[in-house]
């Protein structure tokens, strides 16, 4: 996936994956909704249970805060207190954004818990975000008067005070906590680090303070390494550091810490709590990505319609059939069967039988799926062994009545059982709709077997406990068509539940992956909106919906309208192919441009030559007559106006080669004096080629080499020209900057990942952009087995 990020998220503020991005919505300041009153139906804001605005007024103004506060709070007892950072898609005035995502979520979600939770925000939209929440910085100072103020109108406990951060606000944690650890019961930091200089952790070390560090270890944003090293730094000294880093989780990873209440415990108890090493975090269903309640009243749903396809054909099918037993859940195919009742004659006599609290399991060992003709898909799965639990039978025979405990039956004990269902896909206004049609479920006479109940109870007549177990266990061997029935009808449900995971789902790599834009990735979803079978595979065409301010969001005339995707028109290949539609791209550019989102501080970018723009004295040469060369009082960003274009250049008999060129038609370099409107800009255009060439191995893609060719073109915008302005410095200097860190990122090999399911694998075996559409290719990785493939990565 390594080239698709370099051909869809390159050029200047598309391909630089800075040190620190999180998602944020439209600030309510400029919806509107700046007082805290106000929401999408116009009515008064409804906050979450247990949540208040209040304000903290000092010399530069007043400062919206949100406060948490139990629903059996008395002032009778001191209560645990926790002062929450927020992350840097929370900046802004409005008050609300703190709770969107965090701590505020969670206490949306579960507003049961035994602490007060302060909210403040801060309002450095323009400055550097990893520096925004340190201990020096004027916004933290006012997190602690704020916090101040609330400690003084309620009764909290000073000793069980707590410090937690995400993100920006993880930095913040760091280093608060070490400026003054003896303040702090506890410090939560989670996807948090330190910048240059590094942080002196002498005094939090010797106070003994808990700090714990939470991390996902896919975190593209954060690494979680800068987790663990501060944890090593501490402990080294003697301190009282945990790092718990959660598997298979990126930069989100608060949405599983706060979700588990044993963590929301240890901030409420900083006294006899468990533990840190006891708590696990990656078991969990994660909180959502933003709170509930900040979506519905703020924020609203674009749809992008049909544009994004994917094509899984027979082949691609076989390879995930042979993988799919390693990906199931033991759990997945699990639930409860109806019922079952007969009724039957015996030597004259009436017999009633009842099994209740029929539970069934299984183990998927074996798969087929492929697309058939008629508009249908073939599932066929092998299982061994099918179990089902009964949990009790009663019987009845005239003035005879018995009972039994548990027992079970095992379908499939000597080889697996087939489970065979055609399935007719269609789309309803939900997601896909599942219909089965003809299935087939047997068991052959000795491939089952019941294991009797030892708990039995009779009363009446003369049977025996013997008896009744002989009759029980032989009725069933007598019904086994009864069985087979009863397990076909667990299909519909079954459907329902792969209906329900096919819904819209929410991508959060997906968005990474085709943000245009470095900093500050949207909640991103995708739904099915078309799906198509044949005697080759599956087709589907999905929506891309993304969450955006409130507002009117359009589309600049000047970007080419998104060509969707027709179901009926995609190929008929047995391969996977996936295609993408590159004008969603330049359109989600024109909605984080109308919402405000189109910005980054330079010093947040990876690129030192990019950050040094803000440095006194290249400011200096810029802007002569406005900026002194030891004027440091500065923050410098760069701004997108209009959204940007991909296109590939046409080349010739280059099977493996494919030459892209990215067009940034208008950006803006902001200098803005810190704490006041001064602002100075240079607006201008970047035009940036980039090669792609592929690497093989044994004929199978192995690596990418992404190739940033020289000279980009920048041209400074002179139609509007700032008379202080230096327009040919400007383009020396970014050019030169630009192709400084652009070449030395050019050249490196990159492995390309394999499409991986379970043991089985796909490899990628062309990548192609024309008509404004981008294509991979995948196929079976030939000559290789499944399960030998042994550097299969993911993605």
């Amino acid at each position: 996936m390594h080239s698709i990020r370099a051909c869809l998220l390159v050029g200047l503020l598309i391909g630089l994956q800075p040190h620190l991005a999180v998602a944020q919505p439209q600030p309510l300041s400029d919806t509107g909704l700046s007082n805290g009153s106000g929401s999408k139906t116009g009515q008064p804001l409804n906050l979450p249970t247990g949540f208040t605005q209040e304000t903290f007024r000092d010399d530069q103004g007043e400062h919206r805060y949100l406060l948490f506060t139990p629903s059996d709070y008395t002032p009778d007892k001191k209560w645990p207190v926790v002062l929450f950072l927020h992350g840097a898609g929370e900046k802004g005035t409005d008050g609300i954004l703190p709770i969107a995502a965090g701590l505020g979520t969670a206490l949306s979600e579960n507003p049961h818990q035994k602490f007060l939770a302060v909210f403040p925000q801060n309002e450095n939209i323009r400055g550097r975000h990893l520096t925004s929440w340190l201990a020096d910085t004027q916004e933290s100072q006012r997190a602690l008067k704020i916090l101040e103020q609330v400690e003084a109108k309620f009764s909290v406990d000073a000793s069980q005070r707590v410090l937690a951060g995400w993100s920006m606000g993880g930095y913040g944690a760091w280093s608060l906590a070490a400026a003054n650890p003896n303040h702090w019961a506890r410090v939560l930091a989670i996807s948090g680090g330190e910048v240059e200089p590094p942080l002196s952790l002498s005094k939090l070390a010797e106070s003994k303070v808990p700090v714990w560090a939470i991390h996902g270890n896919e975190d593209a944003l954060i690494p979680f390494g800068h987790s663990v090293d501060l944890i090593e730094k501490l402990n080294a000294q003697g301190g009282n550091g945990t790092a718990t880093i959660v598997e298979g989780v990126g930069h989100d990873v608060w949405r599983y810490a706060f979700a588990n209440q044993k963590l929301m415990h240890w901030l409420a108890d900083a006294k006899t709590s468990q533990p840190l090493e006891a708590l696990q975090l990656d078991s969990l269903e994660p909180l959502p990505s933003r709170s509930p309640f900040y979506v519905e009243q703020f924020t609203q749903l674009e749809v992008l319609p049909d544009t994004i396809s994917l094509r899984m054909g027979n082949d691609a099918l076989e390879v995930v059939a042979q993988g799919i037993s390693d990906v199931i859940p033991s759990t997945a195919l699990s639930g409860k069967l109806d019922d079952i009742e007969r009724q039957f004659s015996s030597g004259g006599e009436t017999i009633e039988v009842k099994l209740s609290n029929i539970e069934f399991e299984c183990n998927v060992v074996g798969s087929e799926l492929k697309g058939i003709s008629g508009g249908r898909f073939l599932t066929r799965f092998e299982l061994n062994p099918l179990r089902l639990k009964i949990g009790s039978t009663s019987l009845k025979a005239g003035a005879v009545s018995a009972s039994t405990g548990a027992f079970h039956i095992d379908l499939g004990h000597r080889r697996p059982v087939l489970l065979e269902v055609e399935i007719q896909p269609n789309v309803n206004g939900s997601g896909l709709e599942l219909t089965p049609l003809r299935q087939r479920f047997s068991i052959a006479d000795n491939n089952w077997h019941i294991t009797p109940p030892t708990e039995v109870t009779v009363h009446g007549g003369d049977y025996t406990k013997a008896n009744i177990v002989t009759g029980v266990v032989g009725g069933l061997y007598l019904q086994k068509a009864q069985i087979e029935k009863a397990v076909l009808g667990v299909v519909p449900s079954l459907m329902k539940v792969v209906e329900e995971g096919l819904k819209s789902r929410e991508t959060p790599r997906l968005a990474r992956l085709l943000w245009p834009l470095p900093v500050l990735v949207p909640d991103m979803s995708i739904a099915p909106s078309q799906v198509r079978t044949d005697k080759n595979g599956l087709s589907l065409v999905f929506d891309m919906q993304v969450r955006t301010g409130l507002g009117v969001h359009t589309q600049d005339e000047s970007t080419s309208p998104v060509q969707p995707f027709a179901v009926a028109d995609l190929s008929s290949s047995r391969k996977l192919n996936f295609g993408l539609a590159l004008s969603a791209i330049n359109t989600l550019g024109d909605f984080a441009i109308q919402d405000g989102l189109a910005y980054v501080n330079v010093q947040d970018l990876p690129s030192q030559q990019l950050a040094d723009l803000a440095e006194p004295d290249v400011l200096h040469r810029l802007f002569p007559d406005d900026v002194k060369v030891d004027d440091t009082d500065w923050n410098v960003g760069l701004r997108l106006i209009k959204s940007f274009k991909i296109q590939a250049v046409p080349q010739e008999n280059r099977p493996d080669e494919l030459l892209i060129e990215i067009e940034v038609p208008h950006a803006r370099l902001e200098a803005a004096r810190q704490n006041t409107q001064e602002g100075l800009n240079i607006d201008f255009s970047l035009k940036q080629q980039i090669q792609l060439t592929t690497l093989k191995t044994d004929g199978i893609p192995s690596a990418l080499i992404i190739t940033w060719l020289p000279n980009p073109e920048v041209k400074a915008q002179r139609q509007n020209m700032n008379r202080t302005a230096q327009y040919d410095e400007f383009e020396t200097t970014f050019k030169t900057a630009w192709t400084e860190w652009t070449q030395s990122q050019s050249g490196a090999e990159r492995p390309i990942p394999q499409m991986k399911f379970g043991s089985s694998a796909l490899t990628l075996e062309s990548f192609l952009i024309q008509n404004q559409i981008a294509e991979l290719t995948f196929g079976p990785i030939s000559g290789v087995k499944s399960g030998e493939s042994s550097a299969v990565a993911s993605e």
